[in-house]
């Protein structure tokens, strides 16, 4: 009965990683950059189809096992479903392990669902060997009753979350965003304005940053593009970067030192900001005296608070005339979405021409 407990519990887990916008996983996943940049990734899907659905369908099938387990009398399948459900759990396990791997060291976030599925797994390892010995010593008293109840209460509720499927996420909103905490490139007066959250130790926006810095080119005379720092907690480096970056905009070299953290090596010591800046040939006493000055930490902290006012959950984010895109962020698809609102923009300024 424990190990149906543990793999309802897994089935119930993974199902809530499916529902991406449920307002309920918020209660599980409270940490920004958490549970979304993880599912964001390219490792949260195969064949486009979400892992939390091959998680869901593994739970179930561990699930499966041990209810028969408690259903059947024959002492010779028991030892079979046992070992069966060991060599899946175990498949499981090295996946669980994969993905930990991932999610700490190439994301770099916590997602507290995607960790307590991989306990659920190692805690039914050990229910599983443990269940082996104690049938080992002594036979067990078959229930089929006691199975099916179990199974009643086991599959009603994942049936629920199924049957409704992945909540849809809301309309984009249009949001007011303060441009005077952004670094800006282009004329401050353009119909089209692109801004993005950026984090300089998030390994999404690293990926974001050479598509940006090719709009900003392409664009440069008709689109506004701003940035918009977003250091996330948990990212240890990613506030002094974005200080740095802010300082090296203080002497006009804000965009060239942003593309040097991000086309760089990961690191954001206080040696390497300051190498960075002499490679720019900045004014290290004027840089050195910004670090230290209160208006840089403050210009990054209100812009992180704002950030977290506007409900940014993850980033890169990025909006588009005060509408926040989602869906995968290629330079494709912001390019066409781009010249679309400059058509649309000139369309409508025809439109009032007397």
């Amino acid at each position: 009965m424990l190990g149906g407990a543990l793999a309802w519990l897994g089935t119930l887990d993974s199902l809530l990683l499916w529902q991406r916008h449920a307002p309920v996983r918020d209660l599980f996943c409270p940490v920004k950059n958490g549970c979304d940049a993880v599912l964001a990734s390219p490792f949260a899907t195969v064949g486009g189809i979400s892992v939390a659905v091959f998680g869901a369908i593994y739970y179930l099938a561990i699930l499966a096992a041990f209810l028969g387990l408690v259903g059947c009398a024959s002492t010779v399948w028991k030892q079979r479903i046992l070992e069966a459900a060991l060599w899946l759990l175990v498949v499981g396990a090295t996946f669980s392990a994969g993905l930990m791997y991932l999610q700490f060291a190439v994301i770099r976030s916590f997602c507290p669902l995607c960790t307590l599925s991989a306990a659920i797994t190692v805690a039914l390892i050990a229910v599983t060997v443990w269940a082996k010995r104690t049938l080992d010593g002594r036979p067990w008293e078959a229930s089929r009753s006691t199975a099916l109840t179990l199974g009643f209460f086991a599959v009603v509720p994942a049936a629920i979350l199924i049957g409704s499927g992945p909540v849809a996420p809301a309309p984009a909103r249009a949001v007011r965003l303060n441009l005077e905490l952004a670094q800006a490139s282009g004329p401050r007066e353009a119909a089209v304005q692109l801004v993005v959250f950026s984090d300089y130790q998030c390994s999404f926006c690293r990926e974001l940053a050479p598509v940006v810095q090719r709009l900003r080119l392409e664009f440069a005379d008709r689109v506004l593009v701003a940035f918009r720092d977003y250091p996330i907690e948990t990212h240890p480096r990613a506030f002094a970067a974005a200080v740095a970056a802010h300082c090296a905009g203080e002497q006009g070299a804000f965009w060239a030192y942003h593309d040097r953290l991000f086309s760089g090596t990961g690191d954001f010591s206080d040696e390497r900001l300051r190498a960075t800046a002499v490679a720019l040939g900045l004014k290290m006493e004027d840089f050195a005296t910004c670090l230290a000055a209160e208006r840089a930490t403050g210009a990054v902290r209100r812009s992180q608070e704002d950030a977290a006012a506007n409900g940014l959950q993850a980033v890169p984010s990025v909006f588009l005339n005060g509408r926040q895109l989602e869906g995968k962020l290629t330079y494709d698809r912001l390019a066409g979405l781009i010249r679309e609102a400059l058509a649309g923009a000139e369309k409508a300024q025809k439109s009032t021409a007397p």
